[in-house]
């Protein structure tokens, strides 16, 4: 029988039929964490069968897919035409936990007002800015020039519905008007947005439990709840464990047995998707780490497990792709291994040498914190 472990990587496209557009892998899974941009980028390129680095870059610049704040207080990649009602569901709750730190640093209702406007002018015409060039903007208005508080200001205007991501310039994001960017859609009434969100959450992250689509969407349990009951019988529940699962009524439990490994980047939907994780570790094979301990590096998934770490660092011409494992590869493990280094040199255009720093028999949660590094990002 599959494990809901091995449902998931199936749902996501990271087993079996892959996507075959940027877009279409956005728009599958509803929203897709992105503040790690080039991990960001990897991650929906796993989903698919080829598309590369620069493929996901031009689906930034030409606005096929925008990075902005949306739901958690973090950047996701989100569809044109998903943005504007997700945002109407779930910015008052970001807004809320950014409420502390507006009070702290002067961001007033007057002050944001005059700052939205500041940047309508500046950015109107199908200009764009980069966060220096806003910088250089607020200097003698009420917004302190300061980095960190700026970007508070920023993360307002784009929960406001305002601004959006622009056409990056070089290696800089920069920020352009939402209106410029995306056509206007109409808005949805709350109940038919749960209902859209709880469909879009489960159909590509199932099986899944109510709290994880709460955390994942920044919503409270009962608008998740309430989500689900609109969504009527689109969804079908099960229960594993004592615990009560939802997913797409067409969802199917089985999964192929071929030998599977992954080199998934730091929060990618695989796992930071879901407030329950323990569906990600082997049970009894090392203690498991602490919620989001071990996220903050890119893992290596052995048969939809988490396996261990990896770092990749890379030159214009060649990479060097280093593993540190806390399970033992098999022979076709190990090919699998080597089949992934392969699918990550296509993406960037390079060669790819793969070395393994060796078996790490301490816990999960003491692995080195191997980073995503590269001169083509």
């Amino acid at each position: 029988m599959a494990t809901i472990g091995d449902r998931r990587f199936r749902t996501q496209r990271l087993t079996g039929k892959r996507f075959d557009t940027v877009a279409e892998v956005v728009s599958f899974l509803g929203a897709v964490q992105a503040q790690d941009y080039p991990g960001a980028k990897w991650a929906v390129a796993q989903r698919t069968a080829d598309l590369t680095d620069a493929d996901l870059d031009a689906a930034l610049d030409s606005g096929a897919i925008f990075r902005t704040h949306v739901m958690r207080p973090t950047w996701h990649f989100v569809m044109p035409e998903d943005i504007r009602w997700m945002l109407a569901l779930t910015s008052h709750r970001v807004h809320a936990l950014s409420a502390p730190y507006h009070r702290r640093h002067g961001l007033d209702a007057k002050t944001l007002s005059g700052f939205h406007a500041l940047l309508g002018k500046a950015l109107e015409g199908g200009r764009n800015l980069t966060k220096p060039e806003i910088l250089e903007r607020v200097r003698g208005t009420a917004v302190p020039a300061d980095n960190f508080i700026l970007s508070f200001a920023i993360m307002h205007a784009e929960l406001e519905g305002l601004i959006a991501s622009g056409p990056r310039r070089g290696k800089q994001h920069t920020w352009a008007l939402l209106d410029e960017r995306a056509p206007p859609q109409a808005a949805l009434a709350k109940d038919e947005a749960l209902a859209r969100l709880s469909l879009r959450y489960f159909a590509g992250h199932g099986p899944a439990q109510d709290k994880d689509m709460a955390w994942w969407s920044g919503l409270t349990l009962k608008e998740v709840r309430a989500g689900i009951s609109l969504a009527g019988d689109a969804l079908k529940r099960e229960e594993v464990d004592g615990r009560t699962f939802w997913s797409s009524s067409d969802e199917a439990g089985t999964v192929r047995t071929k030998p599977r490994v992954h080199l998934l980047p730091n929060y990618d939907e695989a796992f930071i998707a879901y407030r329950d994780r323990s569906d990600f570790y082997e049970p009894d094979r090392f203690e498991r780490p602490a919620p989001g301990g071990f996220f903050d590096r890119h893992v290596v998934a052995v048969g939809g497990l988490l396996a261990g770490a990896w770092r990749f660092e890379a030159s214009k011409r060649a990479g060097s792709l280093e593993t540190k494992l806390l399970v033992t590869l098999g022979e076709e493990q190990r090919a699998a291994m080597s089949e992934q280094a392969g699918r990550l040199g296509r993406f960037y255009g390079i060669a790819v040498e793969w070395t393994e720093a060796g078996i790490d028999g301490s816990p999960a949660a003491a692995a080195p914190p191997f980073l995503f590094r590269s001169g083509k990002a």
